[in-house]
């Protein structure tokens, strides 16, 4: 299952982590034991985003992950995909367990539950506005806190905060300036997705065959256009959204194209973006994290988000 999933999506999460540990020690303290200790953080990040990601793809039905056919469409999966997914989360315990250092464990062990937490509250509301046919939940502040839970937690706030925690700079106060200050970033990560799935643009970030429209989900495409059509479009929109019909589904995508969704999007982007850079703006020199580590996160995410495929393992 390793194999198949883990090794082969974007290391996001491992990459970010060790990023962010580095950018955060002092040079002196990266010895080759606490490298280690990041190492094994990074590996279980990564486990553990399969873990939900498998979960995910069995909800959607998705056909496709990381440019491989999805977990539980595997002949030796099958019904028992779900269980695998326990599995993979028990092993996560297992090697935290096995290789975390007591000083470091407690606080690696309530990042992850909390992460479990977030996320599977993050899929609850995923899966109730996909089966809500009411198109007035689908806005902009319900698709906030959605992709939060769902996306931005666990891609831009965990890895930073299993960091802090390496670096023992952890605390109250680090914890709450990460979760404000990468909310934005975090969000724009499903936004991309959303956008890129959608539009087969590049690389999408997952490379997860996309069927939101037919699921009916409340994406970020859907929402923002929901806000510049008409009365005649929003009817089609109505009528088509949400239904496994490959015509409905190109007539949606039309309906996207006379909105200029593409022009939206770039904005989108540099409205999330400047929004992120003021609040950098306003910290005070002493704040931990620094601001300087802030723009170095903010420049390594923009190059990931321009350029996703230099991600994958060789």
């Amino acid at each position: 299952m390793c194999e198949h999933f883990v090794l082969s999506k974007f290391p996001l999460q491992g990459e970010f982590l060790i990023y962010a540990y580095e950018s955060l020690e002092e040079p002196e303290n990266i010895t080759d034991e606490m490298l280690q200790q990041a190492y094994c953080l990074a590996c279980v990040s990564e486990t553990f985003q399969s873990y939900y990601l498998i979960q995910d793809d069995v909800y959607d039905n998705s056909k496709m992950r990381s440019g491989v056919s999805s977990w539980h469409l595997q002949p030796y999966a099958s019904a028992m995909a779900m269980n695998d997914t326990c599995i993979l989360r028990s092993f996560v315990s297992e090697i935290l367990r096995q290789n975390i250092k007591e000083t470091f464990y407690t606080k690696v062990i309530d990042t992850f539950n909390e992460m479990y937490l977030v996320m599977e509250m993050g899929q609850v509301l995923d899966l109730y506005f996909a089966q809500s046919k009411s198109y007035d939940d689908f806005t902009m502040e319900n698709y906030d806190k959605m992709s939060y839970m769902k996306a931005s937690y666990y891609c831009m706030n965990s890895p930073i905060l299993f960091a802090l925690i390496l670096c023992n700079k952890a605390n109250e106060e680090s914890y709450k300036l990460v979760l404000d200050l990468f909310n934005d970033l975090g969000v724009f990560i499903q936004i991309h997705n959303d956008f890129t799935e959608c539009f087969d643009v590049g690389e999408s970030m997952s490379k997860k065959s996309t069927n939101d429209i037919e699921n009916n989900k409340l994406s970020w495409t859907a929402v923002v256009a929901l806000q510049h059509f008409n009365t005649e479009q929003r009817n089609i929109f109505n009528e088509c959204y949400g239904i496994p019909n490959p015509e409905k589904i190109k007539r949606i995508i039309q309906l996207y194209e006379e909105v200029n969704l593409r022009q939206l999007f770039k904005e989108e982007e540099n409205a999330r973006y400047n929004n992120f850079l003021r609040k950098v703006q306003n910290l005070p020199a002493t704040a931990t994290p620094a601001p300087d580590f802030f723009m170095k996160i903010f420049n390594y995410f923009k190059s990931y988000a321009s350029d996703s495929s230099r991600f994958y393992y060789a």
